[in-house]
């Protein structure tokens, strides 16, 4: 088993994770990597590796680095430099309960299961979530939470996310690498591609790791510019097999004048905590429409469009 971990100027959180990992509590012998994939920091990153190293006993620590900036050369750095039959990733902010891993050998004890994931619960400032945040929103902020049920075969809507997503090495094999084009949402290109190739993929609520909500990202501005991207993605692995109107799908529309009908509605009776829910999605569709058109229209400026879509979220995130 291969655990990899990619981080950027974070090493004081990255501290606090690898503290979690070490204590981790397996009652059988487990062959373990732990694999910190350095993208290019200028902090005290390989110097805090480094230090560890020396007095690790959770298997081997190693530390390699990735001199191309974006989580997705990181991640496939990791793939191929990684020795596990099954590669365990997860992220530099987590919070891990000492059965983690532990929980990852019994589920692919099940020889049948290619892909897994499990819950990321939310750890808030102060304990309280905004006013306006839904549910519905819980993937901003990298959180998931399918219910208690064990699922084999998953859900066609739920795609293991980066904080905790569990792959056999034999499925890049199969599938290719994460894509080199996603410069947010990687995990989710990922889930989708490895869904259409047939690849198992089950949910597991004991796999459960904790991160924490920064305060920095729980603003209303920071989720708009999150979902227009979402929308963004979501044009380039979409296959337009439904009627268009302008060259977008009809849904589109339908769904667009919908959630700015309601979000409208909400703001008019002075409640725009209510209506935000609405107002992203449409602001999602918006991203889709803009992506769309861009595609067809102009597209030699896509990537460009794509990449600053990322860094716009990225730099307010970091």
């Amino acid at each position: 088993m291969s655990v990899i971990i990619c981080t950027w100027n974070r090493c004081n959180l990255l501290a606090e994770m690898l503290e979690t990992l070490r204590c981790q509590r397996l009652s059988e012998y487990c062959n373990i990597e732990v694999l910190v994939v350095d993208n290019n920091s200028s902090d005290q990153t390989a110097a805090l590796v480094q230090k560890l190293q020396t007095t690790w006993t959770l298997g081997r620590l190693s530390y390699v680095f990735e001199g191309k900036q974006g989580k997705q050369f990181a991640l496939n750095h990791a793939v191929m430099s990684a020795a596990g039959n099954i590669l365990v990733f997860t992220d530099d902010d987590v919070i891990l309960p000492e059965d983690w891993l532990e929980n990852i050998l019994k589920v692919f004890s099940n020889e049948q299961v290619e892909l897994a994931g499990g819950r990321t619960l939310v750890l808030w400032p102060g304990g309280q979530r905004p006013q306006w945040f839904r549910p519905s929103m819980l993937s901003v902020v990298a959180g998931v939470d399918h219910g208690d049920q064990r699922l084999f075969p998953a859900p066609a809507d739920f795609f293991p996310a980066g904080t905790n997503l569990i792959a056999r090495r034999a499925i890049f094999n199969r599938i290719g690498l994460f894509s080199e084009s996603c410069y947010r949402h990687e995990d989710y290109e990922f889930g989708i591609r490895a869904l259409k190739k047939g690849v198992r993929i089950g949910y597991n609520p004991n796999l459960i790791v904790y991160t924490r909500a920064p305060s920095a990202i729980l603003n209303k501005r920071y989720f708009r510019h999150w979902y227009f991207n979402l929308g963004v993605m979501a044009a380039t692995l979409s296959k337009q097999n439904t009627p268009v109107l302008l060259g977008i799908p009809r849904w589109v529309w339908r769904q667009l004048i919908m959630q700015v009908t309601v979000a409208s509605a909400y703001r008019i009776r002075g409640q725009p905590d209510e209506g935000f829910e609405h107002e992203v999605l449409a602001i999602k569709l918006l991203g889709y429409i803009t992506a769309t058109l861009c595609q067809k229209f102009r597209p030699a400026n896509f990537q460009r469009l794509v990449e600053n879509c990322s860094r716009r979220i990225g730099a307010r995130f970091e």
